[in-house]
């Protein structure tokens, strides 16, 4: 299911039409204005009217036009003030409740809170509200089995691919960001970023993509700043945590991040880029990057310090050590090329044996930066 903002005239025929549709038929127990409901010319005025000034989004199951609600945003309280379906089942009004709490987590509002318009669908709806038609934010309603995943690069190769659905992990691949520079369109770390296991934060224009993909669940944050392809703006999500340390150059972290992250004790670097130059485990890092290297040792970290480069990046000189790879606890350290190709494997093989972490490679790729790999668990 996909939400698009209504910002533009886009898709005000469309939208137009399912109105005048629905206003007419026996979906709606308590019936709209005569001359509005049979007046299409009407409902396009009326609507190109309010989208200037009110939150409007319209609702595709594929590329199925199935509904549309508007909200209205009022201190600390998020208000569906319309909300219109063609069908509903509890799928697809899950998928309702989860973008509003997503809406609403990454706005700071507490309360989500319903206004109804007649429609026949509303007890439907009411059965999952308070007596004050609010719904409670939590994910624990969402009665879905929880299921290890990884988020790849959509470039990945069929050898990482097979080898990860093999061990049971579900796949869920990149967006293809139409801001950032198309050489690195697909990575994954300038787009998601893990906060837990159960809550992720996404750029503004990846949302529907990850929200579409990710189980119910899962709560996502959107970022406040709007990622570019520029620095520091293609980087806002690019930074990692180890041991309730938050290692980043803060002018380049958004703000959605350190206020999810406030109990974490930040370790400033120089970097901007944390993530990429980083392999990160549970205890211990592997860089490329010195003053990474060395700031972490200093909260008595552990870390190994990497030679720089040596890393395909298509279009660029040298990719970097963090976008090779991703690291869970059941599977160890898996990298998206092979291994064997690169300059200081020795010296890798070598940090990981040391601490007894497991790692695989596949052979159907090169040893390449393609934005590192988000597992769940």
């Amino acid at each position: 299911m996909i939400f698009i903002d209504l910002l533009e005239d886009e898709y005000i025929e469309e939208l137009s039409d399912f109105v005048y549709k629905l206003r007419n038929n026996f979906l709606f127990q308590n019936k709209f204005d005569s001359n509005l409901a049979k007046n299409r010319t009407t409902i396009i005025k009326s609507l190109k009217k309010q989208i200037s000034n009110r939150n409007h989004f319209v609702i595709f199951e594929e590329t199925k036009l199935i509904g549309y609600l508007v909200l209205d945003l009022d201190d600390k309280e998020l208000l569906i003030k319309e909300i219109y379906l063609d069908k509903i089942n509890k799928s697809i009004l899950f998928k309702i409740f989860r973008f509003l709490m997503d809406y609403a987590l990454s706005n700071l509002f507490d309360i989500i809170k319903f206004k109804f318009n007649g429609f026949i669908f509303d007890e439907i709806i009411k059965e999952h509200l308070d007596d004050q038609n609010r719904l409670e934010i939590k994910n624990d309603m969402f009665e879905e089995s929880h299921k290890k995943f990884a988020i790849i690069s959509f470039k990945a190769k069929n050898g990482l691919i097979k080898f990860l659905k093999g061990n049971c992990y579900e796949v869920i691949y990149s967006f293809d960001s139409k801001k950032m520079d198309e050489k690195v369109s697909d990575h994954v770390d300038m787009q998601i970023r893990k906060i837990n296991e159960n809550a992720f934060v996404c750029t503004q224009e990846s949302y529907f993509h990850y929200r579409a993909y990710l189980p119910n669940y899962i709560a996502l944050y959107v970022t406040e700043l709007e990622i570019t392809n520029t620095y520091p703006k293609d980087c806002l999500l690019n930074n990692f945590s180890i041991e309730n340390h938050l290692v980043c150059n803060k002018k380049s972290v958004d703000p959605v991040v350190l206020k999810l992250l406030k109990d974490e004790k930040i370790i400033m670097v120089k970097q901007g880029y944390s993530k990429c130059s980083t392999v990160v485990t549970d205890k211990f890092v592997i860089t490329s990057d010195k003053s990474i290297y060395a700031s972490v040792q200093k909260q008595n970290i552990k870390a190994y310090l990497i030679d720089y480069g040596e890393i395909k990046l298509e279009g660029y000189d040298t990719g970097f050590i963090g976008g090779t790879c991703g690291y869970c606890a059941d599977l160890g350290v898996v990298f998206y090329g092979n291994l064997e190709n690169y300059k200081f494997k020795n010296k890798l093989i070598e940090f990981l044996e040391k601490e007894n972490i497991k790692y695989y490679y596949t052979d159907d790729d090169d040893f390449i930066d393609r934005g590192s790999i988000i597992f769940n668990y």
